[in-house]
């Protein structure tokens, strides 16, 4: 079956540059990134507007003090009376980036871990550029315009983004290069990035960039009707999951935690007499989803498209359990929260 003319076309071989050239074009984002923060690195300032200065400042230190006195730091005791740090996805206790505090007093590697991550955003987005066959001077200035906007520079304040955005140029690279060939190397790349996402505290960006992956993958292997259709089907099955997970959750622990299932069936026959009209319409969305998935899946999707849609779940699975020395303690943290009760509204 025919793509579409919207589908995404492969990567121009890239050109030939010397490479003392090619490391000149690359230096030159880094260094204007390097003079933007000149007064903090080789001064005596620090970076400490808004969230950077009152939450991670301390937050971080707090990690280094105790990692020095040998202890792993998996309490929090000064918030909210006391608080795990492991489950805590904003205290990204275990990414890797975090070993720079080891090697440099806790000012100084404090500066380097925000600033570093403006370079790490400046230097995958260049290598991006590069690799989907732009010519050096168009990849430095894409490398300064990513690196230099207000998506990345404001994030130098809320850090956990920041990181997100550090890595996903590479992120987005490695889901188009899947989305052409699919191969385990590609898949084990992008499980690391989406991965490194995930520890440095920014599961948001991590999820988004699989969510973007989706459209790309169809439009590049189906027709434009077909595709978009498929879209809808997994945007309808992506809202029947977050609007009818907690209630399915319940019912669930209801019958598995009750003796007598005759009390039970009564009351969940009540909730479903609660349920709202507009809470009907997103459960006929979300299994229509399901049904146009179904078809399309078997009907639509030739071997491409699948081996694509199989390479790219098994990244998203070998991310998880890359990262699950973070998912699973926030997992646990999170279900005691009062949010994580369906008795808690959650639309206003």
């Amino acid at each position: 079956m025919a793509p579409s003319d919207l589908s995404i076309p492969a990567s121009p071989p890239q050109s030939n540059v010397p490479l003392a050239r090619e490391l000149a074009y690359l230096s030159l984002p880094i260094v204007l990134v390097t003079i933007l923060f000149a007064p903090a690195l080789f001064g005596d300032r620090q970076l400490v507007f808004r969230d950077a200065g009152h939450f991670y400042y301390p937050y971080f230190q707090l990690q280094v003090d105790q990692w020095r006195q040998g202890r792993i730091p998996l309490w929090n005791p000064h918030e909210n009376g006391g608080e795990p740090l492991a489950g805590n996805p904003t205290a990204s206790l275990f990414y890797p980036g975090k070993l720079i505090f080891a090697l440099l007093p806790y000012p100084t590697a404090y500066k380097l871990y925000l600033v570093g991550h403006v370079w790490w955003a400046a230097l995958t987005m260049y290598l991006a550029a590069r690799r989907h066959g732009l010519d050096a001077p168009s990849a430095s200035l894409a490398s300064l315009t990513y690196a230099g906007s207000g998506f990345v520079l404001f994030q130098v304040y809320n850090i956990v983004f920041l990181v997100g955005a550090a890595w996903l140029p590479f992120g987005m690279y490695l889901v188009h290069r899947l989305i052409e060939s699919p191969t385990l190397r590609l898949a084990v790349g992008l499980a690391l990035v989406l991965a490194m996402q995930i520890l440095g505290g920014d599961p948001q960006v991590a999820q988004m960039t699989l969510v973007l992956a989706i459209p790309f993958l169809l439009f590049r292997h189906l027709p434009f009707r077909q595709a978009f259709l498929l879209c809808l089907g997994f945007a309808g099955l992506g809202l029947g999951m977050t609007s009818f997970a907690s209630p399915i959750r319940e019912i669930l622990d209801t019958f598995r935690n009750s003796p007598s299932w005759g009390d039970e069936l009564s009351t969940v026959w009540l909730k479903g007499e609660a349920i709202s009209a507009a809470s009907i319409a997103r459960l006929a969305l979300a299994i229509a989803g399901v049904l146009v998935l179904l078809v399309g899946l078997v009907r639509w999707c030739g071997r491409d498209a699948r081996q694509s849609l199989l390479t790219l779940a098994f990244a998203a699975i070998l991310s998880i359990g890359m990262a699950a020395i973070q998912i699973l303690p926030t997992l646990e943290f999170t279900s005691l929260s009062g949010r994580a009760s369906p008795d808690v509204p959650a639309e206003t």
